[in-house]
């Protein structure tokens, strides 16, 4: 009896490491945690291009995001502040943020050859939120939504990376809502191992 309960856990320990999770490796989109290996030196990058390093005391720039609080906040670094409409760009301890075409600065919360960037929008008093999702390829330009035509566009030079985004367009209805947020990163992802 010992020997078959044994066999038995050795079966099911094979048949369970041998079964593919496929949303182990899917970064989760709502979260807002940065890599942790980032460390980068403070900055405040202001509308006229200027970038201005140094110690930021002070960032509240990313928690003023609805309708009624759009552009305010202010960051000040080395003791000199900055008003919201004159920064584009801010790194604080390890979070980038970045301004969106409406004004409205995202949150970096994943790093590659293209970044993704989150925010959201208080729609209801407090009580209910808009999550937004925004990409940038390199560190320079304008966030765009995160959206597979703005992927196909900017992964078009990685046949890999274009494959995913096909292979995403041949689902439809539930399945296919139920793994874009996956699809967005897997295609990223691609994107990232594709030699250039």
């Amino acid at each position: 009896m010992k020997i078959i309960v044994t066999s038995l856990f050795i079966i099911l320990c094979l048949f369970l490491t041998s079964f593919k999770n496929p949303f182990k490796n899917a970064k989760v989109a709502i979260s807002t945690q940065l890599c942790a290996e980032e460390e980068e030196q403070e900055f405040v990058e202001l509308a006229n291009g200027k970038i201005i390093k140094g110690k930021v005391s002070k960032c509240n720039v990313f928690k003023t995001n609805s309708f009624k609080a759009k552009g305010s906040g202010e960051v000040v670094i080395d003791d000199v502040k900055y008003e919201y409409n004159d920064i584009v760009a801010v790194q604080h301890k390890k979070n980038r943020y970045k301004k969106n075409a409406d004004g409205q600065f995202a949150k970096r919360t994943y790093k590659s050859k293209i970044s993704v960037y989150y925010t959201w929008i208080d729609i209801g008093g407090g009580s209910t939120t808009r999550n937004f999702y925004y990409i940038l390829k390199g560190d320079t330009g304008t966030l765009v939504e995160m959206t597979v035509g703005n992927l196909r566009t900017m992964v078009s030079d990685c046949p890999a990376a274009i494959a995913v985004l096909d292979e995403y367009g041949k689902l439809t209805g539930r399945a296919q809502m139920d793994r874009s947020i996956k699809v967005h990163y897997d295609c990223i992802d691609m994107y990232d191992k594709c030699s250039k």
